[in-house]
């Protein structure tokens, strides 16, 4: 699964960077132009923060429906590769008594194929979201500029 650029990246590397929004725009303006990298004390404080693993797509649909058997609770994908990546950090580092708690990222109905592929049957949205998919899509495009942000928000409460 692949998100591209996950948002949560920018606002971790504005803490990465102190905080200081010049030095991440410049960051960022060059992010997928060039090969970046921070500095060795950037990059301890991010080892010492964060875990990962690595979890492809038949791992993660047979997460999907182990969790489905054996507690009757139909994970999304993105959800499934978080409690594998997390279950494979917590033996890695020998931590299986440590509770982990997982939160679920969206619902499965919007990843159809994940869910049918181990077998399990096509999940079917929450009745106020039957429609969802035939929905026009609204948005607005804004400035990235605190106070045209604000002005938005204001307009729409």
């Amino acid at each position: 699964m692949d998100i591209l650029v996950s948002s949560n990246f920018e606002r971790y590397l504005f803490d990465l960077f102190n905080r200081d929004g010049a030095v991440l725009a410049t960051f960022m303006s060059r992010f997928g132009k060039e090969t970046l990298s921070v500095s060795k004390k950037q990059w301890q404080s991010v080892k010492d923060c964060f875990d990962s693993a690595s979890v492809d797509d038949e791992v993660t649909c047979s997460i999907i429906a182990e969790v489905f058997d054996d507690h009757g609770k139909l994970l999304d994908p993105h959800t499934a590769v978080g409690l594998k990546a997390a279950r494979i950090c917590s033996e890695i580092k020998d931590n299986t008594e440590i509770p982990m708690i997982t939160l679920a990222t969206a619902h499965p109905a919007k990843f159809v194929e994940a869910i049918t592929a181990p077998g399990l049957d096509n999940p079917e949205l929450p009745q106020h979201l039957a429609d969802l998919f035939e929905r026009e899509e609204c948005y607005t495009v804004v400035a990235n500029d605190l106070s045209e942000v604000t002005d938005i928000i204001k307009a729409k409460v």
